[in-house]
C-alpha cells in the first residue's frame, strides 16, 4: 500500500521532462539543460491531502493497470488526476484534456517509432 503521499507522484516529472524536454523521433527526453530544468513546474506535496491522494491512489493499487489508451478512460484514474490538480488550482482546468493528450503523444511517439521498424 502507500506509505507516503511522494511516493504516488513520481511520474510527474519524468512526464515533465518528457513534455518539456529536449527530444527526437519520438524516444522521449534525450537532454534536459540546467534552464530546461530551472523552467520545470515543482508540485509542492506538502500542499496536498495525504488523505484523499491515498484514497484517490488505492483503486488502482487493486486492479491491474492498461495501457495508456485503456487508463484514459477510466474513472478512478480521473479521480486520482483531480485529487492532485486540486492542490494546484492552476491546474485543474486542464484535467479533462490530461488523458487524451497523454495518449496523442504515447500514439505519435509509436508512430514515429513504427517509421523506424
Amino acid at each position: 500500500m502507500i506509505k507516503t503521499t511522494s511516493e504516488t507522484i513520481p511520474g510527474t516529472l519524468t512526464l515533465a521532462l518528457e513534455s518539456l524536454g529536449r527530444a527526437s523521433l519520438g524516444e522521449g527526453a534525450l537532454e534536459v539543460s540546467v534552464g530546461d530544468a530551472a523552467a520545470l513546474p515543482v508540485l509542492d506535496v506538502r500542499r496536498l491531502d495525504e488523505r484523499l491522494v491515498k484514497s484517490a491512489f488505492a483503486p488502482l493499487c487493486h486492479r491491474r493497470l492498461g495501457d495508456v489508451f485503456a487508463e484514459a478512460a477510466r474513472p478512478d484514474r480521473r479521480r486520482l488526476d483531480e485529487v492532485l490538480a486540486a492542490a494546484f488550482p492552476r491546474l485543474l482546468p486542464l484535467v479533462p484534456e490530461l488523458a487524451p493528450a497523454l495518449a496523442a503523444t504515447v500514439e505519435t511517439r509509436l508512430a514515429r517509432a513504427r517509421t523506424f521498424a
